[in-house]
């Protein structure tokens, strides 16, 4: 996976889904940590994140680990 892969990340918040399509660097240098700190304040549930195919992923990403 280069750094131009798109990734799909998707979550819920009380307004409803939250759906970006972004780059993995994007994922892992501002969305993600970002996510992943509303997660740990119960603010953000089912946090996923997709690949070009639909496979989670979300695991692959050390923020969400």
């Amino acid at each position: 996976m280069d750094s131009q892969t798109l990734f799909t990340l998707r979550y819920e918040t009380c307004a409803g889904e939250v759906t970006k399509t972004l780059t993995r660097s994007d994922l892992v240098f501002r969305d993600g940590p970002t996510v992943n700190r509303l997660g740990d304040a119960g603010k953000a549930v089912n946090i996923a994140v997709l690949d070009e195919d639909g496979v989670d992923v979300t695991t692959a990403f050390a923020c969400f680990t």
